[in-house]
């Protein structure tokens, strides 16, 4: 039994007479003011629970093993499968199955169900948010040049901060983060059990816009007419990651001066990965290259560095700074997993060992449950 707005709701499973009937508060008696909603028979087989969701009311068919949506209250009536396909089972997700679908409350747009006969409750929840999660996450895809190879974004820089930052991903993340801190009441940093994302990845997105912006002001201070051939794609981390690796080519601990007398060689290989080129990304040494006009930046234009002067360093030097490497320049040793027991270092088990088994299936009869619990009594 329910209350919605000036009437009550209530759900009989009596197979011939039973249904969706409400009741009108109006003062007088309620015996007088009952109303057949829908009757069990062919849409609805045998209903049991009731609950209110949104604009409706939605039911348990206990024996149709669905739960149904009643919408248009004493207008149309309208009855809809809302969830199940009607067979027995445990499976989960659009096609679901129940067992024996009985009682069923509502919280927050959330359906909980009991399933008698399997012993469970079950959740269902509209796909919805998650769609529009999925939207902003292919926007910020999109925004950052992660595409399907087929498809392409045209956009300028300069909107694609735009997408990032103040139309679409960042607001929608805050805004999600401020819906869950008024809805639980939670003061402390968010870090993603609760349902958003973690404060860490909101930062990081954050840095991640205050970055490309910086680059775009740099960019038009220095070269405006270079905007039109920025390539989002290669402030990724694979080129970021690629041009630290060329710079540590052949020392895996270069001092400051071998990072300057590298920096020129390794900036001028980047830059025919930040143009939109035929040679933008990593490609194999036969791929087939065209050729370029004239509206991408010109080599010349880079300003060159002198190789300094080459010096030898003499055998006493050399010692010391072999001395010092050995000393302060050496890496420390990690832990192997070899090295680890689970005596030694313990934590959680496996996820499979958590899992609870499947129940074992009874079915009850919703129109005899005095017999079932005499029986059940005296097993006890």
């Amino acid at each position: 039994m329910v209350l919605k707005d000036n009437y009550v709701y209530f759900a009989s499973s009596d197979l011939a007479k039973g249904g969706i009937f409400s009741i009108e508060r109006n003062g007088r008696k309620l015996a007088e003011n009952v109303t057949k909603l829908v009757s069990n028979g062919s849409d609805l087989k045998q209903a049991f629970g009731i609950a209110v969701y949104h604009d409706g009311l939605v039911l348990t068919d206990i024996q149709d093993k669905k739960i149904k949506l009643l919408s248009g209250m004493h207008r149309s009536n309208t009855l809809t499968d809302y969830a199940g396909v009607g067979k027995t089972g445990h499976r989960d997700g659009v096609e679901a199955e129940f067992q024996q679908p009985a009682g069923l409350c509502t919280e927050q747009g959330t359906i909980f169900v009991t399933d008698i006969a399997a012993g469970s409750v079950r959740m269902v929840i509209s796909s919805s948010p998650l769609v529009k999660f999925l939207e902003f996450l292919n926007m910020f895809h999109k925004a950052i040049g992660v595409t399907l190879p087929n498809v392409s974004n045209e956009d300028s820089f300069e909107d694609r901060i735009a997408v990032l930052q103040k139309q679409k991903v960042y607001e929608f993340l805050i805004q999600c983060n401020e819906r869950i801190r008024d809805f639980t009441g939670i003061n402390k940093t968010l870090q993603g059990p609760e349902g958003a994302c973690s404060a860490q990845s909101v930062s990081d997105l954050k840095m991640m816009i205050d970055s490309l912006q910086q680059v775009l002001d740099l960019v038009r201070k220095v070269k405006p007419t270079f905007e039109e051939r920025l390539n989002i794609k290669s402030c990724l981390t694979l080129v970021v990651e690629n041009l630290f690796a060329e710079m540590r080519q052949g020392n895996d601990m270069p001092l400051v001066l071998q990072f300057s007398q590298r920096f020129h060689s390794c900036t001028r290989e980047l830059l025919k990965r930040v143009t939109k080129s035929s040679f933008v990304y990593f490609t194999g040494e036969n791929s087939y290259y065209h050729r370029t006009d004239n509206s991408y930046v010109s080599f010349q234009e880079i300003p060159r560095m002198d190789l300094p002067v080459k010096k030898k360093l003499s055998a006493d030097q050399m010692s010391k700074l072999r001395c010092w490497r050995s000393e302060f320049g050496q890496s420390v040793r990690q832990n192997t997993v070899r090295g680890l027991t689970t005596k030694d270092k313990p934590g959680t088990l496996p996820l499979t060992c958590y899992e609870k088994g499947d129940t074992a299936v009874k079915e009850i009869d919703v129109g005899n449950l005095d017999n079932c619990l005499q029986k059940d009594t005296r097993k006890i």
